[in-house]
């Protein structure tokens, strides 16, 4: 059956204190659409969550691997708002821990999801360029994404200087509810679109995408 193992790192940065509930919200309903999409095209899915911003603690675990029949909504409290925004190493820790998780077969696809309404500002370990090469050479494989939703009028600019393709990177209105549950109904319907990509291409064939969004 064909597996895809998906991991979100969600900002926790103090900025995102004014939208927690929203963006909470928004996220679960995206696990849905992707527990739904998954079943429909007859494959299977794994959940990964990390959160990224705390002052104390600026990279934390939420769950790991756990198939997406039986990953628990987010409730407020999961999430702490404080701090910095330590994106691209928090992208390290994801793909370290979605490495455990590899079968080792080519139809096996990974694909890490990044939520931030900020910039990156604070990755040290292992910081910002051993990170990037790290996703070129996953990207490289054929089997792995990696997506972005960042802040509206960023996009071009995220793209250019950390050679991310740009049909992998949304803007969205980081201020209000209404953006944040937008920002995720797009990238429910990115996810709804690999899978059904995933299939089309069957068993055996690697399946990355360079065009999530703009599919």
């Amino acid at each position: 059956m064909l597996q895809t193992h998906v991991a979100f790192c969600l900002d926790e940065s103090g900025s995102v204190a004014k939208i927690i509930k929203p963006l909470v919200e928004a996220y679960n309903q995206t696990v849905t659409d992707i527990r739904t999409s998954v079943l429909d095209e007859g494959q299977e899915a794994s959940m990964t969550a990390l959160a990224f911003g705390d002052r104390v603690l600026k990279h934390r675990t939420l769950y790991i691997g756990q198939q997406v029949q039986t990953v628990k909504p987010l409730v407020y409290t999961d999430l702490h708002p404080s701090g910095m925004t330590p994106l691209f190493d928090s992208v390290y820790r994801a793909i370290k821990k979605l490495e455990e998780l590899d079968d080792g077969k080519s139809d096996t696809s990974f694909v890490v999801s990044v939520v931030t309404d900020g910039q990156e500002n604070q990755s040290v370990d292992p910081g910002v360029p051993t990170t990037i090469k790290e996703i070129q050479k996953k990207t490289a494989t054929d089997r792995w994404t990696f997506t972005f939703l960042v802040p509206n009028g960023s996009e071009e600019q995220f793209s250019r200087h950390f050679n991310i393709p740009r049909g992998n990177i949304q803007g969205w209105d980081t201020k209000t509810a209404r953006g944040t549950k937008k920002a995720f109904v797009v990238s429910s319907a990115a996810y709804i679109n690999f899978f059904k990509q995933k299939s089309a291409a069957g068993v055996g064939q690697t399946m990355s995408s360079r065009s999530f969004y703009s599919n």
